[in-house]
């Protein structure tokens, strides 16, 4: 295995190179990406352990946790004790693992579709986003929802995977993407998730704590370069909305980008396992044009280069003083 100052650099490379390579999605239409082979042994558990009960849901979820984390320890010792490349393949799993151009494009495409006033398609894009209904969405919704995405992704999706591995390599990595899926696919309150998978929502509640809250940092450390971005709005707006929201963990980047950007975020909002949902964060403009989902695409990218730079020197540090 390797040191954790080596999981620091990877790590950061990893986050950076991932901002700006193409998920070159041609490659999946030939070979199962990570996330599908996971989500097909999720519903096959599903399938065989399934009933309304707690205890059925924490089963599984040992199950899946424990079954993935020991894939990733497999691969880790095999690539680095029986091949030369174990840091360049550790490199491209965690690059596959990571959201940052996936997402970035995936709000682009929302962003010009408004400005094209092509209401059919901001919806369509924004459907990707989020498990909401979007049939009925007008476009300032469409680019709301598309800003507390970006925020709520770049925490769970982008700076927790990297920060699992970090600390804790492939097995750490893989243990985070099994936690992190079981709740996008089981972690919800509908009738036939809401004891099943109860353990699933709580447990990546807890995985994405401190992910969330070293986000919401680096968020404002990040507006202090980000021209755009107001950083003294933004605190404000953090100590009034980042506990309100009805996740114990997203109002903290999503808090952090409408003080940022100065607009509200949220409203009401339909989704299909808990119905409506009522809720704003922020104290600005409630009209967000395509030029403000941009500028939120700048705090992103600079909230990237920021976590980069942090990685890096520490890892840098711990290699030369230890």
């Amino acid at each position: 295995m390797i040191d954790i100052n080596l999981y620091l650099i990877i790590g950061a490379v990893a986050l950076l190179l991932d901002s700006f390579i193409p998920d070159f999605s041609f490659v999946w239409k030939y070979l199962k990406h990570p996330v599908v082979i996971l989500g097909n042994l999720i519903s096959m558990f599903e399938k065989i352990l399934y009933k309304k009960s707690f205890f059925r849901g924490l089963i599984m979820w040992i199950l899946i946790v424990s079954i993935w984390a020991s894939i990733g320890l497999l691969i880790e010792y095999i690539i680095f004790n029986y091949t030369d490349y174990g840091v360049i393949i550790s490199l491209i799993i965690l690059i596959i693992s990571l959201a940052s151009f996936a997402l970035k494009n995936a709000v682009k495409k929302i962003m010009i579709n408004i400005d094209k006033k092509n209401i059919k398609k901001s919806r369509f894009y924004t459907s990707h986003l989020c498990s909401r209904d979007t049939n009925k969405m007008n476009y300032n919704q469409c680019a709301s929802t598309a800003i507390e995405s970006l925020a709520e992704n770049l925490s769970d999706g982008v700076i927790a995977p990297v920060l699992f591995y970090s600390f804790f390599g492939l097995t750490g990595l893989f243990a985070y993407k099994a936690i992190n899926t079981l709740d996008s696919m089981v972690g919800y309150k509908s009738d036939k998730y809401k004891k099943f998978g109860f353990v699933s929502a709580k447990l990546d509640d807890v995985a994405n704590y401190i992910p969330a809250r070293i986000s919401m940092v680096i968020i404002v450390i990040a507006s202090f370069f980000h021209s755009k971005s107001s950083t003294m709005g933004m605190l404000g707006v953090i100590r009034k909305y980042a506990n309100t929201h009805i996740s114990p963990n997203a109002g903290y980047p999503e808090s952090a980008f409408a003080g940022a950007l100065k607009i509200r975020i949220g409203g009401v909002r339909t989704y299909k396992s808990i119905g409506c949902v009522n809720h704003w964060i922020g104290d600005g403009n409630k009209n967000i044009s395509p030029e403000i989902i941009y500028n939120a695409l700048g705090l992103f990218n600079w909230t990237i280069f920021i976590a980069f730079l942090f990685l890096i020197s520490t890892g840098l540090y711990l290699i030369t003083y230890f």
